[in-house]
């Protein structure tokens, strides 16, 4: 039976009243829901258990959460209690507008408590791939940036690849994934030069396994 919004609504009562209750849980909780029936209502009610520690990982993938959903998502990572550390949002029906890939660079900007992020196979272009990489200037929390699988092409990647290169030795993210982007072979021969500057850091231009959520 695939799940929907009724079906979250009721797993976050649930979970909720576990939590608020100090009732013992296994270990942290994490909720893998992909290629589910779930829209923006359902997002609002998982969104009530980013806090508090309630949960610390949500996988979307393939979820119609549409344009409201992401832009809630992103939205929410702005407050200051939220306690969500990874996020799989890849192949969104519809993906990530202009709107949604400023509202997730902004919210990078200020987010804690985020450590992996994936917006993979999302439609975000050059412009919008530059915006959110240019996040990590401001984040020292996020480790892993998923944004393979989209349309940031050479001119993306001069973007990005320049922002690299200014802030040498100031990032702190260990992988940053861009396979399927087109970006071009002067790309992977600059960041080839930068990772022997940046020991700690890699830039995954190749095919990459999805992140675990």
């Amino acid at each position: 039976q695939l799940l929907g919004d009724v079906h979250m609504e009721m797993l976050a009562d649930k979970i909720s009243n576990v939590v608020d209750s100090n009732l013992e849980l296994s270990g942290k909780l994490s909720l893998h829901l992909c290629s589910n029936l779930i829209s923006s209502v359902g997002v609002q009610s998982l969104l009530e258990l980013g806090i508090k520690d309630r949960i610390v990982g949500i996988d979307l993938y393939e979820n119609n959460i549409g344009e409201n959903g992401l832009l809630a998502i992103a939205n929410f990572l702005k407050q200051s209690e939220c306690t969500l550390s990874k996020l799989r949002l890849e192949l969104i029906p519809g993906g990530c507008s202009k709107a949604v890939s400023v509202a997730f660079a902004e919210s990078l900007k200020v987010n804690q408590s985020l450590c992996e992020l994936s917006l993979g196979d999302n439609n975000i272009g050059g412009l919008e791939g530059v915006s959110i990489c240019t996040s990590l200037a401001s984040n020292s929390t996020l480790k892993k940036l998923d944004l393979s699988k989209n349309r940031i092409g050479v001119k993306g990647a001069k973007g990005i690849a320049t922002f690299l290169e200014s802030n040498t030795g100031h990032l702190s993210f260990t992988h940053l994934f861009l396979g399927y982007n087109n970006l071009g072979s002067t790309f992977k021969e600059r960041m080839n030069a930068w990772k022997k500057l940046n020991p700690e850091s890699n830039v995954v231009v190749e095919p990459s396994p999805p992140l675990d959520v």
